[in-house]
């Protein structure tokens, strides 16, 4: 195909809902997921009968992002965020379908405020996620902090490392090195739903530090019914990072952990 044919097809894509005929344009992955969005101005707008409709109104400040700021997350969001990642973990295609249809069709038709220019640009800081407790962190961010999730080991790339996200798998091994009982370690390997690729979660000495007291004693316990048998998928919140040449997880606390959803103490009782 010819750069020219390429680039008509680019001008000329519409919104698929029947009735709509918006101009959309493809967004490549970068920051986010490849998506598409319309063109802007107001002479590229979804018909109001059209899912994708915004009753778009004049009144938001000017932007300006100078930078990034760490922020952590609430406590509640790292209980909440596994339990919602579990649920959909097995979803076939269709069941993904059949959910997202049912949330578009409930989802509220709040006006989105659009960008006035004449009111005074408001400065701040885009949200980096981060769990490690030696962070600096800020207060003041662009929009409440999001998590990158990963539902499969395949999924992490070389664009997340030094990224706090989520990722789930099935828990296959544990390697303990509990000798020296002021650097206790761990390392947790998890795979893919295939089980043919691997990825490793360190469990580093600040990862005890920060933990509560016990939880050696569950992570032993956790080796103990791996071996016997049981079967898990294991959730963990943490930075991606290069460990022997390879991308890996740093996780720095037991909560930061989660087990078919649960939290370890909680599923291990």
């Amino acid at each position: 195909m010819l750069n020219e044919d390429i680039q008509s097809i680019k001008n000329n894509l519409y919104c698929a809902e029947s009735g709509c005929d918006c101009k959309i344009e493809y967004v490549p992955p970068g920051i986010k997921n490849a998506h598409f969005k319309k063109w802007r101005g107001d002479n590229h707008q979804h018909s109001e009968n059209c899912i994708y409709y915004n009753d778009n109104t004049t009144g938001r400040r000017p932007i300006h992002v100078d930078g990034e700021g760490n922020v952590t997350l609430n406590p509640s969001r790292i209980r909440q965020i596994p339990r919602e990642m579990f649920e959909r973990y097995n979803e076939t295609p269709e069941d993904r379908q059949a959910r997202l249809d049912a949330s578009r069709t409930t989802r509220p038709s709040n006006p989105r405020p659009r960008t006035d220019t004449s009111l005074n640009t408001r400065v701040v800081l885009d949200a980096r996620v981060t769990t490690d407790p030696n962070a600096e962190v800020v207060e003041e961010v662009r929009r409440n902090s999001r998590l990158k999730r990963r539902y499969s080991i395949n999924d992490i790339s070389q664009n997340d490392l030094h990224t706090t996200l989520i990722v789930m798998g099935p828990l296959t091994n544990i390697e303990l090195h509990f000798e020296n009982s002021t650097e206790r370690s761990a390392i947790l390997t998890i795979t893919d739903q295939n089980g043919t690729n691997e990825f490793e979660i360190h469990l580093d000495p600040v990862f005890f530090e920060n933990s509560v007291f016990g939880t050696d004693r569950v992570i032993t316990t956790l080796n103990t019914s791996l071996q016997s048998g049981s079967e898990y998928i294991l959730g963990a919140i943490g930075e991606i990072v290069m460990r022997n040449d390879k991308l890996s997880m740093a996780v720095f606390n037991v909560n930061e952990l989660s087990l078919d959803g649960r939290g370890l103490f909680s599923s291990l009782r």
